[in-house]
C-alpha cells in the first residue's frame, strides 16, 4: 500500500524518508549494481549458444550495438506482480495524498495516454486521470528484476556498458 504523507514531527522521519526515497535508493543501488555486474562479468559463465569470442579485440566497425530501453521499468515491475493492473493507468509514487508533495516516479503507457508524466505532482495526475492506480515503490523487486535482465544480457556478451 501507498505510505501516508511523512510527518516531520515523527521521531522516525529521517529513517522513513530515506526508506521511501527513490533518489536515495537509486544512488545506493547504482554503486551496488556496478559491483554485482562486475562480479557477473568475471565469474558467471556465458550460457548462450550464440557466444561470441569476447577475448579478441574487434574492429569497432564490426560491432553490433543494442540499446536496452527500460522505460516504465518501475511500473512494469508492479504490473508483473499484479497482472490486474495491466490494462489500467498506473503510476509509481511514495504517497498519493492530495496535500503532499509527492510526484510520479514512473507512469505506464496507459497513464501517459491521459497525459500523466514522470515528475508530475500526484494531485495533477488525479485531475488528468481519475482512474489512475497508484502503487508504492518495490525497491527489492526492481533490484531482483534488474539482475535477471543483466544475467540474460551477460549470457550473450561480456561487452556491456
Amino acid at each position: 500500500p501507498i505510505k501516508k504523507t511523512l510527518d516531520i514531527r515523527d521521531p522516525n522521519f529521517i529513517q522513513n524518508y530515506y526508506s521511501s526515497s527513490r533518489l536515495h535508493h537509486l544512488s545506493l543501488w547504482k554503486s551496488q549494481f556496478t559491483e554485482k555486474l562486475s562480479y557477473m562479468l568475471e565469474s558467471e559463465p556465458m550460457t548462450s549458444t550464440n557466444q561470441s569470442n569476447n577475448n579478441s579485440i574487434l574492429d569497432p566497425s564490426h560491432y553490433l550495438y543494442y540499446w536496452l530501453d527500460m522505460d516504465c521499468f518501475f511500473a512494469s515491475v508492479s504490473i508483473k506482480h499484479d497482472p490486474t493492473l495491466a490494462t489500467k493507468p498506473v503510476a509509481v509514487c511514495h504517497s498519493n495524498s492530495d496535500r503532499g508533495t509527492s510526484t510520479i516516479a514512473c507512469a505506464n503507457y496507459v497513464a501517459r495516454g491521459f497525459k500523466v508524466e514522470n515528475g508530475m505532482a500526484v494531485c495533477q495526475a488525479k485531475i488528468l486521470c481519475p482512474e489512475i492506480q497508484f502503487v508504492p515503490y518495490q525497491f527489492e523487486e526492481y533490484e531482483a528484476t534488474s539482475i535477471k535482465v543483466f544475467r540474460i544480457i551477460t549470457s550473450y556478451t561480456r561487452l556491456v556498458r
